[in-house]
């Protein structure tokens, strides 16, 4: 080393236990064959510095940049790195931004969005989400639950899959909703949880039609598509709850179905202005079932005027038929009818009793009462069966005489005579073959039997040995008959013949005549059977 002082000499020093400088002992001089030691008691020469320097991968060049690397939000994994002479790099601006420089400076720019454009948004508040006014600003789910959103117009539309059950295009989620408005103890008038108003339809034009206007409208039910089968189809479902119409009903077409599956369910519509004042309708079920029992139709009236909440059937706008308090009331010119047969019949408001086939013991006494009760008595009809225990009556209509019985006429061997044929008489033949018969075969026999007032003659018979060719005519005792025109039947005897209805009248009778070929042909006799007119 060399002293310094006065004067310098050239010596080598050496420092077995090191060197203090400003309070940190040296100990050792690293060269650049030497290992690196990271502490603070080593000093390095400048080789053993280059060494290091080289060792980081770094150049000891004078401004020579190796490699630049730039590390983006991707992540390190996939870092933008250069290692050439140069580091040439371009940032780019995605959709949406754009990016400037200005000399070293590099800015990057959002573009605004718009209604065909990406880019950035501010958000609505509240009030601006409410007031609709922006069509740049952007509206969070936030300002969307505190605000009411008004629109111009909403369309829905777009296929997509779905867990079915929850709304798949509008679901409107259950809400707590507090009235902060109405006063306590008060009545607030309506509250409604989705309210559409009713539109107003103008038109550019003039003289417009609209036919059929809605405020909703329902296009139709959900139809099935493929691999889909859907047992029950609604066009509108309320699930639970009363449903009110305020205005008219209409329905065009289908049917309408009240059901109701719950034991005691009882379904019941309703008619009327309230509870108070109603026709009721209601399918009555079985105790404890849901077996159809009964349907009643009640109606409900606070009135206390008669017949209030009468029922009135109009037939073809007429009215025919009334319920009132008590009684059933059939308007005149009315009929009541079993079977479409006529029971009672009204004409100008007289009442005919029809078609009654039989009566009650109970009904029989009441007439019979009644009728020892008249004190005029004067027209009598015809006695069919029984004993007669009055004054006498014409034999000809009684049993006294022989010949009535029952329904029947008895036609005698002496109520025949010949004709004008011969002047040869009938006779009677009282041997072992006995009857009338004739003593000339030009002859015919001829009968002549009355008919009783208010009955009708409706078959002959004639009883004879051989069966001779039967006719029957209606004749007037105060006119000339022609036996050459149309009969009222014509037959033979021991068949019976029916003929024509003839009523009795005040002139006419029957002639009934037997075309006997032979002396030993022979009449008995016959009968008339008669019926009321």
């Amino acid at each position: 080393m060399k002293w310094i002082g006065q004067q310098v000499y050239d010596f080598v020093a050496t420092f077995r236990s090191g060197i203090i400088i400003d309070d940190i002992n040296i100990t050792t001089i690293q060269s650049s064959s030497e290992s690196f030691a990271n502490n603070d008691t080593s000093l390095m020469t400048s080789a053993s510095i280059e060494d290091k320097i080289l060792s980081y991968g770094y150049s000891t060049t004078t401004g020579d940049i190796t490699g630049v690397t730039i590390t983006t939000d991707t992540g390190g994994g996939s870092a933008a790195s250069d290692t050439g002479g140069s580091a040439d790099f371009s940032i780019l601006s995605g959709n949406g931004m754009a990016v400037t420089n200005s000399g070293t400076t590099i800015t990057v720019t959002a573009n605004n969005a718009g209604t065909d454009a990406v880019g950035v948004v501010e958000l609505a508040t509240t009030a601006e989400t409410t007031a609709g006014s922006s069509s740049t600003l952007a509206v969070t789910p936030n300002s969307l639950a505190e605000s009411a959103i008004v629109l111009s117009g909403l369309t829905l539309d777009g296929n997509k899959s779905v867990t079915p059950g929850d709304g798949a295009m509008i679901h409107v989620d259950n809400s707590d909703i507090t009235d902060s408005n109405t006063s306590a103890s008060g009545t607030a008038t309506k509250y409604t949880h989705v309210n559409i108003e009713p539109p107003r339809l103008f038109a550019t034009n003039s003289s417009v039609t609209t036919t059929d206007a809605a405020t909703l409208y329902i296009n139709g039910a959900p139809t099935a598509g493929t691999n889909q089968t859907i047992t029950n189809v609604y066009s509108l479902w309320v699930d639970a709850g009363n449903a009110r119409f305020d205005g008219s009903y209409s329905q065009t077409a289908g049917d309408m179905t009240l059901y109701d599956a719950t034991n005691d369910g009882n379904p019941t519509i309703s008619l009327g202005s309230s509870q108070a004042e109603r026709l009721e309708i209601k399918a009555n079920y079985e105790s404890g079932a849901q077996g159809l029992d009964n349907v009643s139709f009640t109606t409900y009236t606070a009135g206390s005027s008669d017949h209030d909440g009468r029922f009135i059937f109009y037939v073809d706008e007429v009215n025919t038929f009334q319920i009132k308090d008590s009684l059933v009331n059939i308007m005149a010119s009315g009929k009541l009818t079993i079977g479409n047969v006529d029971i009672l019949s009204d004409s100008s408001g007289t009442t005919t009793l029809n078609n009654i086939d039989a009566i009650d013991a109970t009904t029989e006494a009441t007439i019979e009462s009644a009728i020892d009760t008249l004190s005029n008595l004067t027209t009598v009809g015809t006695i069919g069966t029984g004993v007669w225990n009055g004054t006498k009556i014409t034999d000809i209509y009684t049993n006294s005489s022989g010949k009535r019985y029952g329904n029947t006429i008895k036609i005698l061997p002496s109520d025949f005579m010949i004709n004008e044929d011969a002047a040869v008489p009938l006779s009677f033949k009282d041997g072992g073959n006995s009857g009338v018969h004739i003593n000339d075969t030009d002859n015919e026999a001829l009968a002549f039997i009355t008919i009783p007032e208010g009955m009708k003659a409706t078959h002959v018979d004639v009883y004879a040995t051989h069966n001779r060719t039967l006719k029957v005519w209606e004749v007037d005792l105060n006119a000339s008959f022609d036996f050459t025109s149309t009969t009222k039947g014509t037959g033979s005897c021991n068949t019976q013949l029916d003929i024509t209805d003839v009523n009795a009248t005040a002139t006419n009778y029957l002639a009934i005549q037997v075309a006997l070929s032979a002396t030993t042909q022979r009449i008995w006799g016959g009968v008339v059977t008669i019926a009321a007119q």
